[in-house]
């Protein structure tokens, strides 16, 4: 399987490489997937301006969407063959934001989703609404979310 993954800060950095096959563990999805969508944190990721202490090789990109082909024990909420999306911070599911939550962030320090394949915990994905393909899906997680909270607040 192949992913994108960086060993070093900074964009000249991050390659195609080979990496092994993820295998969904009790609570875990493995999606397959099918569009990401970049965002300014992800260049701030790459570049080492996020978070200087991300452990390396990192796989970056915290949004995308595509389809659960695995799921492990536990799971409920969805199933082989749904589309979903990514949702950003999986530690975070109501209520106001703590700043442990950000220890759960998809990207890093969580899994990323520049890859053919990753494995996601299952609170992490989230159906993709009817009508929309996964390359719009793959914008809900972070760029219409900030678009809608800038329009409610």
């Amino acid at each position: 399987m192949r992913a994108y993954q960086f060993d070093a800060f900074g964009l000249e950095n991050l390659k195609l490489v080979d990496v092994a096959e993820p295998v969904p563990g009790p609570g875990e999805v493995l999606l397959q997937v099918r569009a990401i969508s970049l965002n300014y944190r992800d260049l701030m990721v790459i570049r080492g301006q996020y978070n200087p202490h991300v452990r390396l090789p990192a796989t970056p990109i915290s949004d995308g969407a595509g389809l659960i082909s695995a799921v492990g024990p536990e799971v409920t909420h969805v199933k082989v063959g749904q589309h979903v999306c990514s949702h950003f911070i999986p530690g975070w599911l109501d209520g106001r934001f703590r700043a442990e939550y950000t220890g759960t962030t998809l990207g890093t320090p969580g899994p990323g989703l520049a890859a053919e394949q990753v494995v996601l915990p299952a609170a992490a994905v989230i159906p993709i609404p009817e009508g929309y393909d996964f390359a719009e899906a793959a914008t809900l997680p972070i760029a219409a979310l900030t678009a809608w909270s800038a329009l409610r607040t």
